[in-house]
């Protein structure tokens, strides 16, 4: 009997234990489903890649940060205007082209120069052989029969030589001059 008693006891044991187990679990998850309540509902889902175009218009005026006054070297007139009024522009950019007449005929006459000095070395270095070869005739004339020319011609047809040759010379040391005269660009 004293076992059936015991059994009975541990039997009780038990059911009482696992009863507060129960309420206790029970407990914990009204707690928990109280929380759960609590909290706000959140759906979640997956992000996709895609363009966002966003207009945002608001009321205002543009005002220039930098204003620059544009005038040319030269006077002259417009021929020809190659960007537009408030156009965005780049250093060394052409903004307008000016037509300069007077230039332009001092530009032709430097070009027919030009084509002229070659001619001019040509006459002046043949008039340089003229005069030289005239020149030594007459001093070998001179030596071989002195009473048949003058010295003074002599010495006239000697200093006719001497300009001929500086005016050579010059004439030389024009023609470069008038090739750096030109621009590169025409």
């Amino acid at each position: 009997m004293r076992k059936i008693i015991v059994i009975l006891a541990v039997f009780f044991v038990v059911i009482v234990g696992v009863s507060g187990i129960k309420v206790l679990i029970s407990k914990d998850k009204n707690r928990v489903s109280s929380e759960l309540e609590k909290q706000p509902h959140v759906e979640v889902q997956i992000p996709l890649k895609k363009d966002m175009n966003r207009i945002l218009v608001l009321p205002g005026d543009v005002v220039a940060d930098q204003e620059v006054i544009i005038y040319g070297h030269v006077s002259g007139y417009l021929d020809r205007l190659e960007v537009d009024r408030g156009s965005w522009v780049k250093e060394g950019q052409v903004l307008a082209q000016i037509q300069i007449p007077e230039l332009m005929k001092e530009l032709e006459a430097q070009k027919a120069a030009l084509a002229l000095a070659p001619l001019e070395i040509k006459k002046a270095k043949a008039d340089w052989t003229w005069k030289k070869a005239q020149y030594e005739r007459a001093r070998e004339l001179i030596k071989k029969s002195p009473n048949l020319i003058s010295q003074d011609q002599v010495d006239e047809l000697k200093g006719k030589y001497a300009m001929a040759r500086a005016e050579l010379k010059v004439t030389k040391g024009r023609y470069p001059v008038l090739n750096l005269l030109l621009p590169t660009d025409v």
